[in-house]
């Protein structure tokens, strides 16, 4: 077995190792990973539309790569027919490639949509966020330029392959050898462009990592957990997504290199890290209390979030065991209604660093009691205000005879 046989053996079993589990896990997220109209899972839709773009480009360069070892070990030897044979397999190769390239399209806008999910989570959830729209509409353009480009090296494929099916005979011309020049620099552009564009994806990561770096429920597991969750599983996808593509455009960049790098280390790299990206962004989407929600569920269990009462008490008729100036508080089990958990333990740190203490309460009481306790001592404080004369008179005790 010659050396290029082997190569093509590495490739094609590279191109298969990843379709079935990766079949397997678009089919869980159906169950395990719904939107559920959420506004903050965007991404989510978007993440399944990139499983069956990728399988099925994996699955037709798995059939271009094993009709090519089919005609090299035939025994039968077509060799008449091989012509027609390689024609088609550079169509099935052009079309899984143009599939590939779709994907990190799709790819690009799970991202930016993730991405302004955790700034949803983070703000009023009936306010507009004026930012998440500018870039969703900026990440839809880009992608439509992208696509154009893509779309295009599709065509020059599929038509080099139709308008010079002689040099599948070995006969090239100057006229093929430009068209075939032409095709490479263009394929070349979009590698070239799909590398700038992950660059932003991981500064888009960086900045929401930091915006979430007090909010444990987005960026990490409840209670802190050393496996990183929430918005550093993000971070960390858009860099390997960045490592993927540079690989990927330095190797073709070289031109002709060794058969070893073309066939084995990067499809290597190639496919390799996009299952790990894939497998990362499905852990993030089945998460459901730690996840990214904005509308929890009433069922999922959350830590107990401590609710700040802003009425102190006044000075000089505190309880035992208050402080003057304090605030009240009370302890909410169930997340408050229409706010995500991890909101209210936001506004529990907030409060904490702008100076605020939290001291237990000596008894249990009512909300409705401790709202009223307020407005009573209020009230005592309040200076009586004199009377009229004659409402002064008939409160008075009436005289008796023996007084007379």
């Amino acid at each position: 077995m010659s050396s290029v046989a082997g190569y093509q053996i590495g490739y094609t079993a590279l191109s298969a190792l990843y379709i079935t589990p990766l079949a397997v896990l678009w089919f869980i997220s159906f169950c395990l990973a719904p939107r559920k109209h959420d506004p903050a899972r965007v991404g989510i839709s978007w993440l399944k539309a990139v499983f069956p773009l990728w399988i099925l480009g994996l699955l037709l360069v798995l059939a271009s790569g094993s009709v090519l070892l089919w005609v090299r070990y035939d025994e039968n030897g077509y060799d008449s027919d091989l012509p027609v044979v390689l024609q088609a397999v550079d169509h099935v190769s052009a079309t899984g490639n143009f599939l590939l390239q779709l994907a990190s399209i799709f790819l690009f806008i799970t991202f930016v949509e993730l991405a302004g999910g955790y700034m949803f989570c983070l703000q009023n959830p009936h306010e507009t966020s004026r930012t998440r729209k500018i870039g969703r509409i900026s990440i839809l353009g880009w992608s439509v330029v992208l696509f154009a480009m893509v779309l295009t090296v599709f065509a020059l494929h599929h038509s080099y392959a139709v308008t010079y099916a002689h040099v599948y005979d070995g006969y090239h011309t100057g006229a093929s050898f430009s068209a075939q020049m032409t095709m490479t620099r263009m394929e070349l552009a979009v590698r070239v462009l799909l590398w700038i564009t992950s660059i932003p994806m991981v500064g888009l990561a960086s900045f929401t990592v930091h915006k979430t770096k007090n909010h444990q429920l987005l960026r990490s597991v409840w209670p802190p957990s050393p496996l990183p969750m929430g918005s550093i599983i993000f971070l960390v996808a858009t860099i390997l997504d960045f490592i993927r593509h540079i690989i990927n455009m330095a190797i073709f960049a070289q031109g002709y290199v060794d058969l070893a790098v073309v066939y084995i280390v990067e499809p290597f790299f190639h496919f390799t890290l996009m299952f790990v990206v894939l497998v990362m962004l499905f852990a993030l989407a089945i998460r459901k209390a730690t996840g990214l929600w904005s509308k929890p569920q009433p069922d999922w269990a959350y830590p107990t979030v401590t609710y700040v009462h802003t009425m102190p008490y006044p000075p000089g008729q505190v309880p035992v065991g208050m402080v003057p100036g304090q605030p009240q508080y009370m302890q909410q089990q169930q997340p408050m209604q229409g706010m995500p958990a991890y909101l209210q333990v936001a506004q529990q740190q907030q409060g904490q660093q702008q100076g605020y203490y939290y001291y237990p309460q000596p008894t249990q009481q009512q909300p409705q009691q401790m709202h009223q306790q307020p407005q009573q001592m209020q009230q005592q404080q309040q200076p009586q205000q004199p009377q009229p004369v004659h409402q002064q008179q008939t409160q008075e005790q009436p005289r008796t005879t023996e007084n007379v």
